[in-house]
């Protein structure tokens, strides 16, 4: 530990150094008189959407026709030019589009780096176009390594959590327990503000209100400056962080159908070099639950089954707080801290029938269990970041600390009454188990990265990462002594596991263009130390690894409509804390759960080929992708005895995985939006190492479609509709499922109120049934919870716009047609 303290430390010292030379350097440099500063934009066609290169960019002084600089657009449709302080009026040509000219730009020492929203140019005009900077970003956005979806005005998704969000993003599936999968994997990195989830992912998502989230970010196949944690990749889920000149905010309220209510606060100030943001949202909601489960045993050659009726439901409270600054050291850096609170409280009570019947299916007992489980918890995450920019637009270098800290009380009660049908009225004693499981993570990350490009089109790429990660888990039991009717401590449950990973990781990465092919090519190393203990046992143990990962991508970009992308990354997934503990649930005496100390990683081999087709007022993507997984990390449920099963974890064979992807982003005429996706996938799981049984294969699919119809009188109508085929496990597979919402919103007010009514699952068809066999026992299940339900939601917007941000608008088009710019 303590070489790794110093080696931290050390690192510490030299980027700050660095850091200072970056801050001298800029301060040292010689400035003409004034300063100066960038304008910088992005061109593309309009009826396309098709990025416009060697586009001639013209930068005149706003008080008269003095040229100042030129340049052209790169293959991207980007530019940047370095002026001095002053007022500009740039124009955009291209031979055979319409010119088109943005005014009153002004870069001073208080906003240096004007940054200009999408300009859209026309095709067979020769008139100038005075271009409107106010307009609504696309649904999804495609960059050179990741896909975009902008959620921010989808009204489908603004009055429930994260998980309703990510229910409508395509490539993105959720289950009945809240597990996210990303083509057809649940072994997926979850980010929130690009920090890592290390707890239920499920918990933190259900506990971020829909309002508080900006956009989903989806990286299928990332490079090697990514963490290499992750099968399918990476979903990074962005938080709002208001950014706009002058003070502004808005407040959101919002009331469903049976007891569900949701609520936010966004306020922001950015003058001169700071700008300071806080975000505050709540939510309580009321889900009605019922569901069945029917087990047939052979254990032994001893058949019986065991039919068992779940009626409860679930109650969850939640705020979530986010605030923070950044403030411009110089023109060239920026210091920013930032912090995010969230509270949780959930309140899930069950009422259980269980009947037992015999080989001749005689009805022989019947079990009553009431089950209480009352969660608290709490995550809290503080970032400092430095980024520093250089003359050159890719050399950058960036620096982050971070310390995130999570904490969850699940007390549960568990009374069970037993009747024995042949004596009654006569009973078993009531069986009352009272447990209390406190969870406590503790994670803390130091990150570097740095970009230098060799000459035009070339650059590298390296940095460091490292984290520390303390899991501390507590588990206490009791039950009724029967005899005395007193409650008495279980020692032999009671337990407390920690567990601790140190990961340290460097990487470096290179890229460089030719003609119309770019290419990146680079490498991860991690080395990982991890440690268990169990206080009241033996059965520590601990291991050490050092893994390196390649990655590569070569990408071709036939002319302005077409472009291929091929990918290759190496990844793995380390086993949860949760899987690792050999002390396991007892809550639900039938269906037990326990760790295995000895699982290992699992290493993935993933290969994508991607292609873009542009057309006109359309953007469709399509790729097809392959993986292969050693050492597969799987659920694994055995027959105990005529009743009971065991499930633990175990690391398979190996399991293979391809399946081809298709999104569709449509945006004319402009009165529609439309985002369609259909993505299908197969996997083979090869578990011969354990039981020739759990060699399963199967394939499945899904569709999604989001369409958003601008009506009459300033009504938009949107409707979400999602269906999932039948979806293969290692042991069985769940049944096809399907939703429906549909949404109506208007703007009033001068648009500073919007109004929305939306109702989730109209035709009520979610519900998840899953179907398992293993090596003594058939298991059929179903699972239901109030998904019907209607929603009306109110959103005040308020704030004003800097005199500078007011002269950065120009005239509005004289026609009808959509506005030129976009954010």
């Amino acid at each position: 530990m303590t070489i790794i303290y110093k080696t931290i430390l050390a690192f510490i010292v030299f980027y700050t150094i660095g850091g200072i030379s970056v801050a001298q350097d800029d301060q040292n440099k010689p400035k003409p008189t004034g300063g100066k500063g960038t304008i910088s934009g992005i061109v593309i066609d309009k009826s396309s959407n098709l990025p416009m290169e060697g586009s001639a960019i013209t930068i005149f002084e706003a008080k008269d026709t003095l040229k100042i600089k030129g340049t052209e657009t790169n293959s991207k449709g980007m530019f940047s030019v370095e002026v001095p302080f002053g007022k500009y009026k740039i124009e955009i040509n291209e031979v055979g589009y319409s010119m088109a000219a943005v005014d009153g730009i002004i870069v001073s020492p208080k906003n240096p780096d004007v940054t200009l929203d999408t300009i859209r140019i026309k095709q067979a005009t020769t008139t100038t176009d005075e271009i409107d900077v106010t307009a609504n970003k696309n649904v999804i956005e495609l960059t050179a390594d990741k896909k975009i979806f902008n959620v921010e005005k989808s009204i489908v998704s603004s009055n429930g959590s994260a998980t309703d969000i990510l229910k409508n993003v395509p490539s993105v599936s959720v289950d009945n327990d809240g597990n996210v999968s990303l083509k057809g994997s649940q072994n997926v990195r979850i980010m929130i503000d690009g920090r890592p989830v290390y707890n239920s992912v499920a918990t933190v998502l259900d506990g971020i209100p829909a309002s508080s989230v900006q956009s989903i970010e989806l990286i299928t196949n990332p490079s090697a400056k990514y963490e290499a944690e992750g099968e399918s990749g990476i979903i990074n889920i962005v938080l709002k962080k208001n950014s706009e000149v002058g003070y502004n905010g808005s407040v959101m309220l919002s009331t469903g159908t049976k007891d569900k209510y949701n609520g936010a606060v966004n306020l922001s100030v950015k003058k001169n070099r700071i700008n300071v943001y806080a975000n505050y949202s709540f939510q309580k909601v009321y889900f009605g639950i019922t569901g069945t489960g029917l087990t047939l045993n052979s254990v032994n050659n001893v058949n019986s089954s065991l039919d068992q009726s779940l009626s409860g439901y679930f109650n969850n409270m939640s705020n979530l707080g986010k605030a923070g600054f950044d403030y411009k050291l110089t023109d060239k850096q920026t210091l920013g801290l930032t912090s995010t609170l969230s509270y949780r409280k959930r309140n899930r009570p069950y009422e259980t029938t269980n009947s037992f019947y015999d080989a001749s299916n005689t009805l022989s007992m019947l079990s009553y269990t009431h089950s209480s489980s009352a969660e608290n918890g709490y995550n809290f995450d503080a970032a400092l970041d430095y980024n520093a920019r250089f003359k050159q637009p890719d050399h950058t270098f960036s620096m982050e600390a971070s310390y995130v800290r999570s904490y969850e009380d699940t007390p549960i009660d568990v009374d069970n009454t037993y009747t024995i049908i042949n004596y009654l009225p006569s009973t078993i004693p009531d069986g009352q188990i009272s447990t209390d499981q406190v969870e406590k993570r503790n994670t803390a990350n130091l990150q570097a990265d740095y970009s230098h490009p060799l000459c035009k089109d070339s650059k590298v790429q390296t940095g460091f990462k490292s984290t520390y990660k303390l899991f501390d888990n507590t588990f206490n039991s009791e039950h009724v002594d029967t005899i005395s009717n007193t409650w008495v401590t279980d020692y032999g449950l009671n337990n407390r596991f920690k567990y601790t990973e140190i990961i340290n990781a460097l990487y470096a990465t290179y890229s460089n263009k030719f003609g119309n092919f770019e290419f990146q090519a680079g490498v991860r190393t991690e080395m990982t130390n991890d440690k268990g203990e169990l206080s009241n046992s033996s059965q520590n143990f601990s291991s050490s690894y050092i893994d390196f990962f390649p990655s590569a991508s070569i990408s071709e970009k036939l002319n302005k409509e077409n472009e291929f992308d091929l990918s290759y990354s190496r990844r793995l997934n380390r086993p949860r804390p949760g899987f690792l503990n050999p002390f396991g649930e007892n809550t639900d005496p039938y269906n037990l759960r326990t760790g295995n100390p000895q699982l290992k990683p699992e290493y993935i081999d993933s290969y994508e080929l991607s292609y873009l087709k542009y057309i006109t007022g359309a953007v469709i993507t399509s790729s097809v992708y392959f993986r292969e997984t050693h050492g597969l990390i799987s659920r694994l449920k055995t027959a105990i005895d005529s009743v009971t099963t065991m499930t633990t974890w175990v690391n398979l064979s190996k399991a293979y995985s391809y399946g081809f992807e298709l999104i569709a982003s449509v945006q004319t005429p402009k009165w529609l939006n439309f985002t369609g996706s259909f993505s299908y996938y197969n996997i083979q799981i090869v578990g011969d190492n354990i039981q020739s049984e759990l060699s399963n294969s199967g394939s499945s699919w899904f569709t999604k479609f989001l369409t958003t119809v601008n009506l009459w009188y300033g009504f938009d109508l949107q409707m979400a509709y999602n269906y999932q085929s039948r979806n293969p496990t290692v042991d069985g597979y769940y049944e096809p499922f399907q939703t429906f919402d549909v949404s109506l919103r208007r703007e009033i007010v001068k648009k500073k109120f919007e109004m929305s009514m939306r109702v989730s699952d109209l035709f009520n068809t979610q519900e998840y049934r899953q179907y398992a066999a293993g090596d003594g026992y058939i298991q059929n299940q179903t699972f239901k919870r109030d998904s019907r339900v209607a929603y009306l939601t109110l959103t005040y917007r308020f704030g004003n716009v800097s005199d500078e941000q007011k002269h950065e608008k120009s005239k509005k088009p004289k026609d009808d047609s959509p506005p030129d710019i976009e954010n």
